[in-house]
């Protein structure tokens, strides 16, 4: 069947009540136009009939590469924080603690006390208590794999701790982290909040 460009103008004028308008259409209106009625006789579209489908194949590529780096990122910190239990001990029961030790976390970016001292092998339980009115966080590490962690959170100020070697706790609560030490030598620990951690708060765990 033959399609005439004018019969395309006219449905075109009456889908915007008798005037065709451009602003609503693609911004090369005529290009637009032009693939309606090559559409009309079986044709394929021109580049600006295109222009939707590339946006949206587009937008569909930017999710699935934020889909990867989440994983990549979620995958890294898992294995992050396996490392880190490797390299400073490993997480424990309550019920197996030899001692229960008290720390208590201050807004003046500080822990309190700053040096703790274990013998090595022995499983403590650290009770955490959060004293000032902002999150802190008593994460287990060495210093190497604390300052990549503090840089990670920096960058994702967001996100939770939840590895077996830290504790988040909220202005005025308390929290536990059970923990056995099983190589001797110095464990640091440290608050990783964004800002934290460059302000100074920080500790150390001797281990003989």
């Amino acid at each position: 069947m033959f399609v005439s460009r004018d019969s395309v103008d006219r449905s075109e004028r009456d889908h915007h009540g008798g005037s065709v308008n451009p602003a609503r259409a693609c911004p090369n209106f005529r290009a637009a136009r032009t693939d309606r009625f090559r559409a009309a006789r079986g044709g394929l579209p021109s580049a600006c009939g295109q222009a939707g489908k590339g946006d949206s194949m587009m937008f569909k590529s930017m999710l699935a590469a934020a889909g990867l780096l989440l994983a990549l990122v979620t995958s890294t910190a898992l294995a992050h924080g396996n490392d880190e239990a490797l390299s400073v001990g490993k997480p424990a029961h309550a019920k197996d603690a030899t001692r229960t030790i008290t720390v208590t976390m201050l807004d003046s970016m500080r822990f309190e006390p700053p040096t703790i001292a274990v013998k090595k092998d022995e499983t403590i339980r650290f009770v955490v208590r959060n004293a000032g009115n902002v999150r802190h966080e008593m994460t287990l590490g060495s210093k190497q794999e604390l300052k990549e962690h503090a840089d990670m959170m920096r960058a994702m100020p967001d996100m939770m701790d939840h590895d077996a070697n830290s504790v988040t706790v909220e202005p005025g609560q308390t929290g536990d982290l059970t923990w056995r030490f099983s190589h001797a030598g110095v464990v640091d620990f440290a608050c990783l909040q964004p800002g934290h951690f460059e302000a100074g708060m920080k500790g150390t765990v001797t281990v003989k």
